[in-house]
């Protein structure tokens, strides 16, 4: 059995696997994710361990020389690369800088490596071989950056929300037009912090789904965390979480200590025909 699974806090259900035996039992991890029977996947030696020395070094020292853009002040974070959900309506230079980016992508981490290619082939075994690719944009030629590299130092934190609140910004209108409103993501750890930096779910699904159903007085609704059951999960260096992001609320515990967490964060959702899923940072 390639897959092992764990209950935890009554409503949450974790499979584990390893990315180099993904076999056909795998293929199904993403319909029970989409119909609510997993509520996430925890994929180990996504990269070898031995390689991510060398990346951590290469994130610490900004070399290569990704673009590099902030979370707001309070969250003390950073991307490289640019992250959609932060972007102006218009996006007119953010399509620009995933050209860029997607090319120091390629010197970061090259070839069969490179997270369009890596991770998109391990998501797509989870999933009965339906590909993972980044989105097209607006415009012939124009494609979403599949990932963004993510820094949090000391006291970083994102404070909890459901994904699918993202459809209603502006910056997602034409994205949202080709692909389906309810989205998941996966994080990707490339190191260890000292402490905290664990991605707390708990146990609320923000109901209801769409960008057409869902009105500015009902995404501004939270429950108070404090009376939710929830789970914590320390993605390991090189592993990588898959969860339903959009409907169960989340956040990003606070890292302690002064290592920072570096991970590759992106969000996904099935295209309008179905027949791929779009990724994107």
């Amino acid at each position: 059995m390639s897959i092992s699974y764990q209950q935890h806090q009554g409503f949450f259900q974790l499979a584990e696997c390893n990315a180099n035996f993904l076999d056909r039992e795998a293929a199904t991890l993403f319909d029970e994710l989409r119909e609510g029977r997993l509520q996430a996947v925890l994929v180990h030696d996504v990269y070898p361990r031995k390689l991510l020395p060398d990346l951590v070094e290469g994130l610490e020292t900004h070399q290569p020389s990704f673009l590099k853009t902030r979370f707001p002040d309070a969250f003390n974070g950073w991307f490289y690369g640019r992250n959609l959900n932060l972007c102006e309506p218009q996006l007119e230079q953010y399509f620009d800088d995933a050209r860029q980016f997607e090319r120091d992508l390629e010197l970061f981490l090259p070839g069969a490596l490179n997270p369009a290619v890596r991770i998109a082939d391990i998501l797509a075994r989870m999933d009965g071989g339906r590909p993972f690719r980044a989105p097209p944009g607006p415009d012939l030629g124009q494609r979403y950056m599949f990932t963004s590299l993510r820094g949090h130092a000391e006291g970083g934190y994102i404070p909890a929300h459901c994904d699918n609140e993202f459809v209603l910004r502006p910056s997602y209108q034409h994205l949202t037009s080709v692909c389906d409103p309810h989205i998941m993501s996966f994080v990707l750890g490339f190191n260890d912090c000292d402490g905290g930096g664990a991605t707390e779910i708990y146990n609320y699904i923000q109901p209801p789904l769409g960008k057409a159903l869902m009105s500015d007085d009902q995404r501004s609704i939270k429950p108070d965390v404090d009376t939710l059951a929830s789970v914590k999960i320390r993605v390991p260096s090189g592993s990588m979480l898959v969860f339903d992001s959009g409907r169960y609320l989340h956040r990003l515990e606070p890292v302690a200590g002064s290592t920072t967490r570096w991970t590759a964060c992106s969000f996904m959702a099935l295209n309008n025909d179905k027949s791929a899923t779009y990724v994107w940072g």
